[in-house]
């Protein structure tokens, strides 16, 4: 028994001794613990993971191909450009059917561009032949010439003469006879806009084969008749308003013992040559086709020809600029995750149509930012433009191709985060979900 005893003694013993690890490795062992706890949060403080907003781009140059399309359904009447074709910003490619001849419009267009002081001599100095074809802008033009032969006039300048009396009767004689021909105006109105109407009509049934293009000569001349009548209409009735205002200002001036008849005459002329230049820009907006910038002619309608009808807003033209453009990409980011994108911040683009290993990324940054989103009928979108200071070359040396529209995936560094604190904000949006 007693042997037996010993044994167990010595067991527990035993089992003691094994069960006890030495003193060194538990001080070595926590030790190194502690120091592998240190070196991690050492390197979680170093290193830094950026913080991105990610979504996908477009490469396109920053002026893009300009698309022209027609103002509203009309027959072009000359075509003037080529495919291919080289042409300036504002020089004329299409002119559309009117009742006035366009190149007497763009004559008497770059002689008003040629009085430059708006001086009263300069202004009298402007002629224009008789034989010019002006459609809807002859009346503006019988207007000044109006003005222009009344300037030097005594009408104008000797109405001190006058007594107040016998202006304001002479006044209401004119109000009298301004409202016959107003509503003579507004009825020839009306018949030029039927005829207008049936003009296109026939147009339409001639593109397509149903009408002859005499019916719609026919047409066109009795609407430069209705035309004529409305210009002497016009005529009339400006001439009746400037004697009216003439004679209003007269008594006013009277009135106040003072004469401004020269001043009103010069504010006079200078007003209706306005009138005449803005008549003009009106009518080369509806009628001509101009280059909106530099660049080179493609013609993408089949239907781009003299005496051909177009629809309106149908596409006709389209012009490339010529000159080396840069290349800057579009985004369009969800604009809850805008806020932390900001102007100069890295983006790295990976396009889709390049490999990776191969081409590498591109580097550019932000250049704008949109103040205000806009809905895409899902959600809101904040536009950003990126731009590449470094050009179209990977970090991997190749040379990006710009002939063509590039799309890929974009990421914007908005901040360069540690990676602690990256835990810590973890912690602290897992604690506020409860």
């Amino acid at each position: 028994m007693k042997e037996l005893e010993d044994i167990e003694i010595r067991s527990e013993e035993v089992q003691e001794i094994l069960g006890t690890p030495p003193s060194w490795m538990v001080r070595w062992g926590s030790l190194s613990a502690l120091a592998l706890f240190v070196v991690l949060m050492w390197l979680s403080f170093l290193v830094k993971y950026p913080d991105m907003v990610e979504d996908e781009i477009r490469l396109m140059p920053k002026n893009p191909p300009v698309s022209i399309s027609a103002p509203s359904a009309l027959t072009i009447e000359e075509v003037l450009i080529q495919n291919d074709m080289t042409v300036d910003s504002g020089e004329a490619l299409i002119v559309f059917r009117s009742a006035a001849n366009f190149q007497h419009i763009l004559t008497l267009d770059d002689q008003l561009a040629a009085v430059k002081g708006r001086s009263d001599e300069e202004l009298l100095k402007i002629t224009v032949p008789s034989y010019y074809q002006l459609g809807e802008i002859q009346p503006e033009l019988y207007a000044f010439q109006d003005v222009q032969s009344k300037f030097n006039t005594d009408k104008y300048e000797n109405l001190s003469n006058y007594d107040l009396r016998t202006s304001q009767i002479r006044i209401n004689s004119l109000e009298r006879g301004m409202i016959f021909q107003k509503e003579y105006k507004q009825q020839t109105l009306e018949q030029i806009a039927e005829a207008t109407q049936d003009r296109r009509n026939k147009e339409h049934l001639v593109s397509v084969g149903q009408a002859s293009q005499e019916d719609v000569n026919k047409i066109i001349r009795g609407i430069m008749d209705f035309n004529k009548d409305l210009s002497r209409i016009e005529t009339e009735i400006r001439d009746r308003q400037s004697e009216i205002t003439a004679l209003k200002a007269k008594i006013s001036s009277i009135k106040r013992g003072t004469d401004g008849d020269t001043n009103f005459a010069s504010n006079l002329l200078r007003e209706s040559f306005e009138r005449l230049k803005a008549s003009i820009n009106t009518w080369k907006q509806r009628y001509i086709l101009e280059a909106p910038t530099d660049g080179k002619v493609q013609i993408v309608a089949s239907n781009v020809s003299n005496n051909s009808f177009v629809k309106q807003y149908e596409q006709l033209l389209s012009i490339v600029p010529t000159a080396k453009q840069e290349t800057i990409g579009k985004m369009y980011i969800p604009f809850e995750r805008s806020g932390k994108v900001k102007v100069h911040q890295k983006v790295i683009v990976q396009l889709a149509s390049l490999e990776f290993p191969e081409y590498g990324v591109l580097e550019g940054e932000v250049s704008w930012k949109a103040f205000s989103p806009k809905d895409d009928g899902e959600k809101a979108i904040l536009p950003v433009e990126i731009r590449f200071p470094g050009g179209m070359v990977t970090t991997a040396g190749k040379q990006v191709p710009t002939e063509e529209l590039l799309s890929g995936h974009a990421r914007i560094i908005t901040e360069e985060k540690r990676f602690i604190e990256r835990i810590f904000s973890g912690i602290r949006r897992y604690q506020s979900n409860f």
